[in-house]
């Protein structure tokens, strides 16, 4: 039998949901192979794996509602409703064959469950028994791609299981204007929030609270208006519905890796120096792409949606008071926008010489790619070997299932490419 030697040692640097990763002395080798010649974990192997969210028990503890996640499909991860009788194990599915369904809510007297999906040709707000059946269909739902804080509960049933409150999202009086030909812009934060890609623009629909009968179907709009409410509760009497509103005036308005690898290198001797990597999403993504400016020690780098310039970036991210935010002033007041350009990879572009590996969404709202697009010819320009990666579909980072096996394929082959061959 054939050993194949891979060490794979990573160092990883959290900060703000991004991460960073210092791939070290890695012989990368992800497909390995048994005695009798059968192939081991592949990256392909990410579809097949299931999780479970959303977990709720039914009010007498005899049953559990659940969200099995699944990646098998043509897109995106998508959700399935299953409920369990804990007595004997039995499963029911809700809904068909990669049918998506999810966000369940139990019924006061657990007689019933309130979740998203579809009953005959219409989706949304759908009723059934714990077993699935008598499935039916109350109200169209929908969301909105506007960026906005983590918000609640957006199924609800009144304490006497009469009535269900739910969140919807209902067009605003900007949004013809801005999906039409031309698109008409008129609102501040204009872009979509991170997740979205599959479009550069917010789609300026409101959040509002609805209430459906649940015997008669009939459903009422409790509020309206261009404020955004979500997060809702009954009060324990049923009369009253608590929810979460922005009512105010204007809603738009809203290092040391090198010294830590170099300590590492000193102490552990088993550290290849000529097969050391750097990769990165978001903020660790704008960490890597800006170490490579400041030492050749990797020999090869892989920013994915990554900030290479910090006034393009504050003038085209979704969020367009981030510097403000971070400095206490806007990017042209002062020095500022001297002193975002001096820490900006592409300032420094010229000292880049690792070859770079690009990764991004072609529809992230909040690092736009042309953030990757300026570091590509940059780097281009100074000779310096660089393959920009585009996603079509993807926001902020990676989501559909088959990109994800592609970005590690091909993140592994970059390594192999640009690592000398490790000892077998």
């Amino acid at each position: 039998m054939r050993r194949t030697r891979c060490d794979l040692r990573k160092t990883t640097c959290d900060a703000r949901g991004a991460t960073l990763i210092v791939v070290i002395a890695c012989a990368v080798s992800l497909v390995a192979r048994d005695a009798a010649g059968q192939a081991g974990l592949q990256s392909s192997d990410l579809l097949k794996p299931r999780s479970v969210s959303a977990v709720q028990v039914s009010p007498d503890a005899m049953r559990v509602a659940y969200v099995v996640d699944n990646n098998d499909g043509a897109g995106r991860p998508y959700g399935q409703l299953w409920v369990m009788t804990l007595a004997d194990g039995k499963t029911v599915r809700f809904g068909g064959d990669r049918e998506p369904s999810g966000g369940p809510e139990w019924s006061p007297d657990g007689r019933a469950i309130a979740y998203h999906g579809r009953a005959g040709d219409k989706a949304g707000l759908v009723v059934a028994r714990p077993d699935g059946t008598g499935a039916r269909f109350l109200a169209e739902t929908s969301g909105t791609n506007r960026p906005l804080p983590t918000t609640g509960k957006t199924v609800a049933w009144s304490p006497d299981g009469t009535r269900i409150a739910f969140v919807s999202a209902v067009p605003g009086p900007e949004t013809a204007d801005a999906t039409g030909d031309p698109i008409v812009i008129t609102r501040y934060l204009y872009k979509p929030d991170a997740a979205e890609g599959m479009t550069r623009f917010n789609d300026n629909r409101r959040l509002h609270v609805f209430v459906a009968n649940v015997a008669s179907g009939r459903v009422e709009q409790l509020t309206d208006g261009t404020h955004y409410e979500h997060s809702i509760d009954w009060s324990p009497n049923g009369e009253e519905i608590a929810f979460i509103s922005n009512r105010e005036p204007n809603q738009d308005q809203f290092f040391n890796v090198i010294y830590g690898l170099s300590a590492a290198m000193r102490r552990y001797q088993w550290i290849d120096r000529d097969r050391l990597g750097v990769e990165g999403t978001s903020y660790g993504g704008q960490l890597s792409a800006w170490l490579i400016t400041q030492t050749n020690v990797f020999k090869a780098a892989i920013p994915t949606a990554a900030i290479i310039n910090m006034i393009s970036y504050n003038y085209m991210t979704y969020y367009n008071q981030y510097e403000q935010m971070e400095w206490g002033v806007f990017p042209h007041q002062g020095t500022l926008m001297d002193t975002l350009l001096q820490r900006s990879a592409l300032r420094h572009v010229a000292n880049a010489h690792t070859p770079t590996l690009l990764m991004h969404g072609e529809n992230d709202n909040d690092v736009p790619i042309a953030e990757a697009e300026q570091f590509y010819i940059g780097l281009r320009d100074v000779r310096t070997e660089a393959v920009m990666v585009r996603y079509p579909r993807e926001g902020h980072g990676i989501s559909e299932s088959k990109h994800v096996v592609d970005s590690i394929d091909r993140s592994i082959r970059w390594y192999e490419k640009h690592f000398p061959k490790g000892t077998e």
